[in-house]
């Protein structure tokens, strides 16, 4: 919704939030929807998995979640997946955690900005997890909540999605 792009964003052409987010979530999104999208990747995720030895597997699945609330563990199982040796530089996990936190980024790239470089930050808002649903009012979050976990119920994918407020939706693999 708050693409940086001036007049891709639906935001900067007027149209409003409820109903960009009614449509983000159809079948009729260019990308075909957040929920299909999702499948599909978790779909190619676990087909690759299962269909390659442990040298050849060359894809992750993490989520924002995972990389805010547990960004050390986050980054070395990305050190790691990208054959980065850790060992010899004891601090580097750390210094990588303390450049990827949400107020540094925001503040290296209005630098960038300030500095004479092209572009927009537009869509780093606040970095919070589940930050989303202030954007929502009760009944879309309810539509939103319900599509989701019945898309997802059965897709064969664990999810546990932060959803603000302490709450959290959490989808084993067998939909429940």
């Amino acid at each position: 919704y708050y693409h940086p792009k001036k007049g891709l964003s639906p935001h900067s052409t007027g149209v409003p939030f409820e109903g960009f987010a009614k449509y983000w979530l159809s079948d009729r999104f260019v990308f075909g929807g957040w929920i299909e999208h999702t499948k599909g990747w978790r779909r190619e995720y676990q087909q690759h998995l299962s269909s390659c030895d442990e040298e050849k597997k060359n894809m992750i699945w993490l989520s924002y979640e995972e990389l805010v609330d547990n960004p050390l563990d986050s980054i070395q199982r990305i050190a790691t997946f990208i054959g980065v040796d850790t060992t010899a530089d004891s601090a580097l996990v750390q210094r990588v955690a303390e450049g990827c936190k949400f107020d540094n980024v925001r503040e290296k790239a209005q630098a960038s900005l300030d500095g004479g470089a092209e572009g927009f930050i537009d869509h780093l808002r606040s970095g919070k997890v589940g930050d989303w649903r202030n954007h929502f009012g009760p009944e879309l979050f309810a539509e939103f909540g319900g599509a989701i976990k019945a898309e997802l119920r059965g897709a064969g994918m664990e999810l546990v999605y932060d959803i603000g407020d302490g709450e959290t939706w959490a989808i084993d693999e067998e939909g429940s």
